[in-house]
C-alpha cells in the first residue's frame, strides 16, 4: 500500500472518531441519560470512545509510519527515531483530559492527584524519550546528512569558488 493511501486511511479513521465523539457528545439524548446513580453519562462515554479511538489511530500511524517510512519520504529518514517518542508525547498528553471524561466523576481530592502525578510523570517520561532519541539517534544522521550535502555543492562548485 503507497503512503498516500495509507495516510488517507489513518487520517480519515482520525477524523471519523473525533466527528462521532462530538457529535454523540452533545446530542441530548445522550446527554440526558445518566450510566446507573453515576455522575456519569452517556455523552462522556460516546466522547471517550470517539475521541479515545482517534488516539489509538493517531498512536498506531505514528507506529506505522516510524517502522516502515514511505519510499516517497526519504526526507524522514533521519528523524524516524523522533516519530514514536513524539506520538507517544502527544497520545499522553491528550490521553489526560480524554480519561478524565469517565474517571473524573469518580476522583475523589487525593485520586484527582495521584491521577495529575500518573500523567505527568508519563509526559516526562516522554519528552524525556524525545530528546534522548534525538541525542542517540537523529542529530548524528542528520548532521551526516548535512555533511553529505556539502560535499556535494564543494564538487559541483570547487573547494575555493563557493558562491
Amino acid at each position: 500500500m503507497k503512503a498516500r493511501d495509507w495516510m488517507f486511511q489513518y487520517g480519515v479513521a482520525i477524523l471519523l472518531s473525533l466527528l462521532l465523539g462530538v457529535i454523540l457528545g452533545h446530542i441530548p439524548l445522550f446527554t440526558e441519560t445518566p450510566l446507573g446513580s453515576t455522575k456519569l453519562s452517556a455523552a462522556d462515554v460516546a466522547q471517550f470512545l470517539g475521541y479515545g479511538g482517534a488516539l489509538l489511530m493517531l498512536w498506531l500511524f505514528g507506529r506505522q509510519v516510524a517502522s516502515h517510512v514511505p519510499a516517497d519520504w526519504k526526507w524522514l529518514e533521519p528523524f524516524r527515531h523522533l516519530i514514536l517518542p513524539l506520538t507517544m508525547l502527544i497520545v499522553v498528553t491528550a490521553a489526560y483530559g480524554i480519561l478524565l471524561l469517565i474517571f473524573g466523576p469518580f476522583l475523589q481530592k487525593t485520586g484527582k492527584i495521584i491521577y495529575n502525578w500518573i500523567f505527568v510523570v508519563g509526559i516526562a517520561y516522554a519528552s524525556i524519550w524525545l530528546v534522548v532519541m534525538w541525542f542517540q539517534k537523529s542529530a548524528s544522521l542528520v548532521a551526516a546528512l548535512d555533511m553529505h550535502g556539502r560535499e556535494k555543492s564543494q564538487a559541483v562548485w570547487g573547494r575555493g569558488s563557493q558562491p
